[in-house]
């Protein structure tokens, strides 16, 4: 497991999200990264935060 949240960095997202809007700098890559070192220590899956993230968009829905 990395050690530093630069080499979490160059892993998980490298050179992805070029030609991107500033908003998905600010809240995907640079927000998602420390989520991101916190799950590796956990059990929880990559499609668990998937489904996660699909349940919490459908039950936001309504609240629109």
């Amino acid at each position: 497991m990395p050690e530093n949240i630069k080499e979490l960095r160059k892993i998980c997202q490298g050179d992805k999200g070029k030609g991107r809007g500033i908003l998905y700098f600010i809240f995907c890559r640079s927000l998602s990264i420390y989520l991101t070192k916190i799950l590796l220590k956990t059990k929880i899956t990559p499609n668990q935060v998937t489904i996660f993230s699909i349940l919490t968009g459908i039950i936001g829905v309504p609240l629109i």
